[in-house]
């Protein structure tokens, strides 16, 4: 009896020998496995950004730093970065060559260069005469050539084609208006003569300063602006609310030349 409970026990621990023997190799196996796994996953973690890359520049081929439209690769001149003072206030301006981004609201490209700093959770607005008349459709012309670039008073950049003066219709506050675009010959006391040969007396007109400019304490810099401060080759827009109306708003945005 003695006997057979001592084989039994013999059994049992050979048993527990063997299934602790297994189960430690298959932690063994389990461990070496993972730590093989970890390292392969290491080893292409490179190669799979690359290709996630490529694949993204495919989509987007203006997200590659190498990527420049083609109308822009044989420009070498750059853009010029210009701080105009108008009335005591800087006024940023860049001028050159332009191009749109074609992918998207993406950094556009000056003489061969790309705007870096350009934010493109801004709005874009377009000053420009075309057949379509729509002024914002300079942003997608593949060549501006001496396009003037500047950031506006409301959260935007405006894409400056200016020619000669032209008019066009623009919706405000759901409501469709003439506007004229045109530079100021010379201004006085009373008004401005601009360069489509007419003179608009300033005394019932608001003028407001698209530039974006701040005053002290953050005030806006729409204010306190008189024709007699307007200078030469400033260019406007005056809104009409109709074509025979006298009464009109005045937009002041920089000097072009």
């Amino acid at each position: 009896m003695v006997k057979k409970k001592l084989k039994g026990l013999i059994l049992v621990v050979i048993l527990l020998g063997i299934g602790n023997s297994i189960s430690s190799r298959k932690l063994n196996f389990d461990i070496m496995g993972k730590m093989d796994l970890d390292k392969y996953t290491s080893q292409i973690k490179p190669y799979v950004q690359v290709i996630n890359q490529k694949v993204q520049y495919i989509k987007d081929p203006s997200l590659n730093p190498k990527y420049m439209p083609e109308e822009q690769k044989k420009l070498t001149s750059g853009y010029k970065k210009e701080i105009q003072n108008i009335n005591g206030k800087e006024v940023t301006i860049w001028k050159g060559d332009f191009t749109g981004n074609p992918y998207g609201n993406g950094a556009p490209w000056m003489g061969g260069k790309r705007l870096d700093f350009f934010d493109k959770s801004l709005g874009r607005e377009g000053i420009q005469t075309n057949n379509y008349n729509d002024p914002n459709r300079v942003w997608t012309d593949k060549l501006v050539k001496n396009a003037i670039l500047m950031r506006t008073s409301d959260n935007a950049y405006t894409l400056i084609d200016y020619q000669k003066p032209f008019s066009t219709k623009i919706t405000v506050a759901g409501k469709t208006k003439s506007a004229l675009y045109a530079k100021v010959i010379f201004a006085d006391d009373n008004g401005l003569k601009l360069d489509n040969g007419k003179y608009y007396n300033c005394f019932n007109s608001c003028v407001i300063d698209m530039s974006d400019i701040r005053m002290e304490h953050g005030k806006e810099s729409n204010a306190n602006f008189y024709p007699a401060d307007f200078p030469k080759n400033m260019l406007v827009m005056i809104t009409f609310s109709n074509d025979n109306s006298s009464s009109y708003d005045i937009f002041k945005y920089c000097i072009v030349k």
